[in-house]
């Protein structure tokens, strides 16, 4: 009967130790949420409050983990150690890197502890700027192709009218062209002699002329 209830002591002290152990032990705090823009440098941290001077780090991104180390409270060993805390950095931060990121901090002695914290969910958004100059390069170059091609087109454009004309001018010399000859034809009809233009137009005149001087003679 001593020996069962020396055991029920011995069960209730290591419980009651192991839990002083966890419960004194390990709060867990991390960074709020954060949005970014694509490539801003990020820094989340992940700060613990602890006794024990042996702790293991891990971050978790959507439950795998990506990075795992092992810190001495108080020293320098890890550049990223700051009063017990730990940082993860993103430089130049993609939209890949958007997820949800905890912090499970683990103590091995006295008895395994492990604790994570609540999560820092990073939220990565387009560079609006980049966007922007990305967005502004194709139309400032087709800005500058209308202002060279329009030009062009209209000089193109006058030109061609311009032939249009010139064109419509020589048919219509062309036509008339004919005509002409049918008059001369005409008029070579009509006089009685080798020479065209020239007798048509003195012919009634010189006829004019005789008749006159034989009305004197005969008065």
């Amino acid at each position: 009967m001593k020996l069962l209830l020396r055991s029920v002591l011995l069960s209730s002290l290591c419980t009651l130790s192991s839990w002083s152990v966890s419960s004194e032990a390990l709060v867990v705090s991390q960074s709020p949420d954060v949005s970014v823009s694509e490539g801003e440098t990020v820094t989340i941290t992940c700060c613990w409050e602890t006794k024990h001077l042996r702790i293991g780090v891990k971050w978790l991104k959507n439950q795998t983990s990506i990075k795992d180390e092992t810190i001495t409270n108080q020293s320098q060993e890890s550049p990223n150690v700051k009063r017990n805390c730990t940082v993860l950095s993103f430089q130049e931060i993609t939209r890949k890197d958007s997820g949800r990121y905890v912090c499970k901090v683990t103590v091995e002695i006295p008895a395994l502890t492990e604790v994570e914290g609540d999560g820092t969910t990073i939220t990565v958004t387009d560079n609006l700027k980049g966007a922007e100059k990305s967005a502004g390069g194709p139309n400032t170059s087709v800005i500058a192709a209308l202002a060279v091609v329009v030009p062009l087109f209209l000089v193109a454009l006058a030109c061609f009218f311009c032939l249009k004309r010139r064109q419509g001018q020589t048919a219509r010399v062309i036509y008339e062209v004919p005509h002409t000859d049918s008059l001369d034809a005409e008029m070579d009809k009509q006089s009685t002699t080798s020479s065209r233009g020239s007798s048509q137009w003195c012919q009634v005149p010189l006829y004019d002329y005789f008749e006159r001087v034989e009305t004197k003679e005969s008065g």
